[in-house]
């Protein structure tokens, strides 16, 4: 089956600035696992953040047969100033986390309702939460943009791809940058991708 794959959304996709120079991106594990005649495009930009990706979007060429989307890490990296924030309680912490979380809720839903309006199979990615130095803070926040992440892609029955069961080893992440995927965490991410179209060379 021929088809035409478009990467979208932050730096697990567009990793190439994090790797070392024997390490290949995302995209390239992806395209080595495709059949010769289908192909594989970045559309993915490195800090890009949920409100951001219309840019992307508008990029398509409405040749694609399947998207992949990784978004929503940029958003919560946001908010870690606010761990830094003096609370009286618990109650009150969790009410400044509200509404920033409420606003990703929105734009994240809107962004897959855009997705569905397409019509073509779509693959959603959680956000990781192995990073290495992540506090035990920051992956309870992630649990919550993933929460929506699953709730909100799941209404249109889009695959999902939970990146936190795949990149699980230090050695998946970059030493360069620890937040972004390496080389080797980059291959699982690929495979795991082709495994939902059904295609591995």
């Amino acid at each position: 089956m021929k088809m035409h794959l478009a990467l979208l959304g932050d730096s697990i996709f567009d990793n190439v600035y994090y790797l070392k120079k024997d390490e290949k991106p995302v995209i390239e594990h992806v395209r080595h696992k495709l059949s010769t005649d289908s192909t594989a495009e970045l559309l993915a930009v490195d800090g890009t953040v949920v409100s951001e990706m219309e840019e992307q979007l508008e990029r398509l060429s409405g040749k694609e047969t399947h998207i992949f989307l990784s978004c929503g890490g940029n958003d919560a990296l946001g908010m870690r100033g606010m761990f830094s924030q003096k609370c009286e309680n618990v109650h009150e912490a969790i009410s400044k986390l509200e509404r920033p979380l409420s606003i990703f809720r929105q734009r994240y839903g809107a962004l897959m309702l855009r997705l569905a309006s397409i019509g073509i199979p779509v693959t959603v990615c959680t956000v990781y939460d192995h990073v290495p130095g992540l506090s035990a803070e920051e992956k309870l926040l992630l649990s919550v943009f993933n929460d929506t992440i699953i709730r909100e892609s799941g209404r249109h029955g889009f695959s999902l791809v939970d990146l936190r069961h795949i990149c699980t080893e230090e050695d998946d992440y970059s030493t360069i940058s620890p937040i972004e995927p390496s080389g080797k965490g980059g291959m699982k991410i690929a495979q795991k991708l082709m495994e939902t179209v059904g295609t591995i060379k």
